[in-house]
């Protein structure tokens, strides 16, 4: 009996430790003027609050239409490119870049062009990008109370989080993090660059 339970003991200890592991620290933005900010461990999303709209919203726009105020840039030091690119998504949710009215998205190896979209709105003092080489889309490397990592949607059985890069052309790209690498769409294609490449910039939504 007491051989049993030091077992189940044993065995609880590593269910603990693999959702440890497992566990990344997100926020998800809403498009109803609220994020919701948690732990995604396992398919559980735990954990939420209410921000002001102009933080962290989605909104509705489409190819004819203004581009809505604090819509987040894709921007870094360091490259020539002079084309603005803002964060977007596809009304599937599919993470991609606004260029000219044009909401560029990749799915399954092809790029789409889509003229209704939503827009990532945020003001600018609460969200930064930075380099990421590890893989902190699922090792918990964000699990800090000052920032995290920015839903887009579920693909795959993963969430999906929006990154940047800067191709071998020189030009911004933006799109969706997924099983560490930021895929994105170029030349009607769907391409990407792997964490460890050291060319992948992530948006953190932070604590203002």
């Amino acid at each position: 009996m007491e051989k049993h339970l030091l077992m189940m003991g044993f065995m609880s200890a590593i269910v603990l430790v693999s959702v440890q592991v497992h566990s990344r620290e997100f926020v998800q933005c809403g498009g109803s003027g609220h994020h919701d900010s948690g732990r995604h461990e396992g398919g559980r999303h735990e954990g939420g609050r209410q921000v002001e709209k102009q933080e962290c919203s989605w909104t509705d726009s489409q190819s004819n239409r203004q581009i809505p105020q604090f819509s987040v840039k894709f921007e870094h030091d360091g490259t020539s490119s002079t084309e603005t690119v803002f964060i977007c998504r596809d009304l599937g949710h599919v993470l991609g870049r606004l260029v000219n009215g044009i909401c560029y998205t990749s799915w399954y190896g092809r790029e789409f062009a889509n003229k209704r979209f939503q827009v990532l709105t945020m003001a600018s003092q609460n969200y930064r990008w930075e380099v990421a080489t590890e893989r902190i889309d699922l090792y918990g490397a964000t699990e800090q109370t000052d920032k995290y990592l920015v839903k887009g949607s579920y693909e795959s059985g993963f969430n999906t989080y929006v990154c940047g890069v800067t191709d071998g052309h020189g030009v911004l790209r933006a799109g969706k993090l997924l099983n560490g690498y930021c895929w994105y769409g170029a030349g009607g294609r769907e391409r990407s660059y792997p964490l460890a490449s050291g060319r992948v910039h992530v948006l953190f939504y932070t604590e203002s």
